[in-house]
């Protein structure tokens, strides 16, 4: 690190400062180091696995976006019941996190879905009270 800002992202992004080194163990495969404010579009569409991952009550999801899009994000049962829309609207090229908030629902086993443009994609999360 060279005395700039640098964010270290993975399941969650940690925002690095100073100037020296950094050592990390075990498989870093998922991880990106980006120079801090840094204007970094995305060069495909990515729904990231929600964290914490099982949440109570409430969890992040991240979506990466290589073009400005209209997207929904919405939250559904396993019996396929809207329960909750995060967002619908106008998305700028980039990442942008969405925080779901599961306190007025049952625990267990939810969908969360993007659609944007051409581009969907769903995946599980577990809600555990």
């Amino acid at each position: 690190v060279d005395g700039s800002q640098w964010i270290l992202s993975g399941e969650t992004q940690h925002l690095l400062e100073g100037s020296g080194e950094i050592t990390l163990t075990g498989d870093i495969s998922g991880l990106t180091l980006n120079k801090a404010g840094a204007d970094l579009i995305p060069n495909a569409f990515a729904l990231s696995q929600n964290f914490p991952n099982p949440f109570n009550p409430t969890t992040n999801i991240t979506v990466e976006l290589p073009e400005d899009q209209h997207a929904t994000i919405s939250v559904w049962t396993l019996a396929g019941q809207k329960v909750a829309t995060l967002y619908q609207g106008d998305l700028n090229s980039g990442t942008h996190t969405f925080t779901f908030n599961g306190e007025n629902l049952a625990s267990g086993m939810y969908f969360y879905r993007i659609d944007a443009g051409l581009y969907q994609a769903t995946k599980k999360m577990l809600l555990m009270k």
